[in-house]
């Protein structure tokens, strides 16, 4: 027999995101989305202050400017503009002491999205990211220079690539963290050990030169992070784009490919990507 005690998660989601290839594939089929139905988040209740971050991605090359709006139980929180040409979007939404308080363990946060320009047809929205968490607590966000989440079915594997420069932005945290970064032999992509370097703001954390698979952990300075106003840069002397490799039409950058990223602090359960 197994036994698993699970204790009441800070937050769940319904129906309708693409945190992963699987889940966005089935919300596809299922004919789901922002953009065809408002999708929910559920929040715990608490009458401390909170954080939530939401991002994802306008999947409509063709289509027009979106608009995305978040609600909390019913009460209108943010909304932004997203563009085809400027397809990748991170929202954080800070919530003051008593936001979520109401009735019931868990509060409705609601995303929706729209035609920007009332008439056309609504644009495809995948909602990728999602966190969060009292605002003492570290949540992250993938930014600037990553690319898609990637999966294998046949090896049950997931994964995703940085570019020469790939960007995390975390926010709340009150001790020093730490940064797992486990990825691919960089050997089975170049000749020599790529020099990889991790920087918040302009100060150097750490800097590493895998050619195997590796798994590395580094410690954050949370003074260092706070002063890079939460921003970690990844950084890698060595990329490659597939289409001039081979018959492709793949442009993207590719440097690192990461199984695990994973900001975790003492005491605390690690906010991990699979992959990203």
């Amino acid at each position: 027999m197994n036994w698993w005690r699970l204790a009441p998660p800070f937050w769940m989601l319904g129906p309708g995101w693409s945190l992963t290839p699987e889940v966005a594939g089935m919300t596809r089929k299922d004919g789901l989305g922002p953009e065809i139905k408002p999708v929910d988040a559920y929040v715990r209740r608490t009458t401390a202050p909170a954080r939530v971050v939401v991002g994802g991605r306008h999947l409509d090359p063709a289509g027009g400017p979106a608009e995305v709006a978040v609600q909390l139980d019913g009460r209108p929180l943010r909304a932004w503009t997203v563009a085809p040409d400027r397809p990748w979007f991170v929202e954080w939404i800070d919530l003051p002491a008593g936001t979520l308080a109401g009735a019931g363990p868990y509060a409705t946060l609601t995303v929706s999205a729209r035609p920007a320009t009332p008439g056309r047809p609504a644009p495809w929205i995948g909602l990728e990211q999602f966190d969060a968490a009292p605002d003492d607590q570290a949540i992250f966000a993938l930014t600037a220079g990553w690319h898609e989440l990637e999966h294998d079915p046949r090896l049950g594997r997931t994964w995703r690539w940085s570019s020469r420069r790939s960007v995390l932005s975390v926010r709340g945290g009150t001790a020093d963290l730490r940064l797992t970064l486990a990825g691919e032999a960089p050997r089975r992509y170049f000749d020599r050990p790529p020099v990889v370097i991790v920087k918040a703001g302009a100060a150097e954390i750490a800097r590493f030169s895998p050619f195997d698979d590796f798994n590395q952990e580094i410690v954050v300075p949370i003074t260092v992070l706070q002063a890079a106003n939460g921003e970690i840069a990844i950084e890698t002397d060595l990329a490659y784009v597939p289409a001039e490799r081979g018959n492709t039409p793949d442009r993207r950058q590719l440097g690192l490919k990461l199984f695990r990223i994973e900001v975790s602090e003492p005491g605390r359960a690690a906010t991990t990507r699979s992959g990203g």
